[in-house]
């Protein structure tokens, strides 16, 4: 038999080869540890974290982080103060005519039917139909309304609470087909062209964002206008305009659309529309965190991106990146090393290549990363179990000592001779 050699490559550890046909147990030979000072852990980080606070802001030149896209968040040639306001791209599309299927009917009469209105008999029919909506019978609703429309088909409220109680029982088609009539009938019905523009976010991003203009357009020129809708349409307004590269725009619309305040759903019909936006906050937080990154704003971009962070233990992991990359970028190595070692805790310790890849980055770019090991292993154990921990803890300390805390840990699969020397290199276990 002969003994396992681990040679220095690189800085990296690699394998002698053995015989194939040999039954192999490793005979490891570790250099004992010569450092004698206390182990540094979460104290010298929450000091070095104190230290940076009270430092001047500065601006370093990092790498872009693992897993994402650097163009998102490198700075770029021009500053998104460059590009046109908010104001100015809501009048270039409100500009433009509304989709073929909502433009205006030429009729003389705007609903162009012809009967007897019976304005009495349709009012106690819608009357009852707003009780079931409002009771939540949105199917009873649907059938007063109907009752109501045809004996007083020129009633904007009427078709409008149709088409709502359409909604609120999930019946989409025939949601869009009455906010379609509605904005035929009523083009400046910034209710019908929000929803409408919603509907085709993906499907027809252009036709969405011509009537969003539209419906930006009239809410502002409603003497009562909804309390959240202007904010949802701003929301919307923002996504597409920062899919557009309009980033002065796209900027300006979602930092009004993130002002949406919880306390007035209530009062407003757009309720439902409302609970959908408060899910996609964190995205457009995230949107507006890159939009600072690339303009060298780094202090504003971690703000919104810790507020990004939603609820639970498996943080996403695109937006832990861009965090450390702020953190780093902004001369605060310290305060990307605390907030990784809390990300890891928050894992219960289940990590995987995208957090090792994580702290090899951080590690590539801050001056020490000993306390962040040191933190590590108070919190994990010097061999911890996890294979995961045990690889980002490799990255971060000094080579002497990730040889001796993975020969340990291999030490652990003795019988497993495909297995242990690729734990030794840092690999994963397969």
């Amino acid at each position: 038999m002969r003994a396992i050699r681990l040679i220095m490559l690189g800085g990296g550890l690699a394998v002698a080869a053995c015989s194939a046909n040999q039954t192999v147990k490793p005979e490891i030979a570790v250099e004992e540890s010569t450092s004698a000072r206390a182990p540094m852990g979460r104290a010298e980080l929450s000091d070095g974290v104190a230290a940076e606070l009270m430092q001047a802001e500065q601006v370093i030149a990092v790498a872009p982080p693992p897993g994402v896209d650097a163009s998102l968040l490198l700075p770029s040639e021009t500053n998104h103060t460059d590009g046109r306001s908010l104001a100015e791209v809501v009048a270039a599309f409100h500009a433009q005519p509304l989709p073929a299927d909502v433009r205006p009917s030429t009729s003389s009469n705007r609903f162009d039917v012809t009967v007897d209105v019976n304005e009495t008999a349709a009012l106690q029919h819608y009357v009852r139909g707003r009780m079931a909506s409002e009771s939540g019978r949105h199917l009873e609703a649907i059938e007063h309304f109907r009752d109501a429309m045809q004996l007083d088909p020129g009633s904007t409220d009427i078709r409008r609470s149709l088409a709502r109680s359409h909604l609120a029982a999930n019946q989409r088609d025939p949601a869009m087909k009455a906010y379609r009539a509605l904005v035929v009938a009523v083009p400046d019905d910034a209710e019908g062209l929000f929803i409408l523009a919603a509907d085709r976010m993906s499907t027809a991003p252009g036709e969405a964002v011509i009537l969003l203009a539209h419906a930006r357009v009239a809410h502002d020129a409603s003497p009562e206008p909804d309390p959240a809708l202007g904010s949802l349409i701003d929301l919307q307004l923002a996504q597409l305009m920062f899919r557009e590269g309009e980033d002065a725009a796209g900027l300006e619309a979602a930092l009004r659309g993130v002002e949406l305040n919880p306390q007035v759903i209530p009062a407003t019909h757009m309720a439902r529309a409302a609970v959908s936006a408060f899910r996609q906050l964190p995205i457009l937080r995230v949107q507006i965190g890159d939009v600072f990154c690339r303009d060298q704003n780094y202090v504003e971009a971690i703000a919104l991106y810790e507020d990004a962070f939603p609820p639970g233990n498996d943080p996403p992991r695109e937006l832990m990146s861009r965090l450390m990359y702020a953190y780093l970028a902004v001369g605060r190595p310290y305060s990307a090393q605390l907030r990784l070692l809390e990300m890891f805790e928050q894992a219960n310790g289940q990590l995987d290549d995208r957090d090792v890849a994580l702290a090899a980055y951080v590690a590539d770019h801050a001056p020490s990363t000993r306390a962040f090991a040191g933190a590590m292993q108070s919190t994990f154990g010097n061999t911890p179990d996890d294979e995961g921990v045990l690889r980002a803890m490799a990255v971060l300390l000094p080579v002497e000592e990730s040889i001796e805390m993975r020969s340990a840990y291999a030490m652990r699969y003795l019988d497993r001779v495909s297995t242990w020397g690729r734990l030794l290199r840092g690999q994963p276990c397969v």
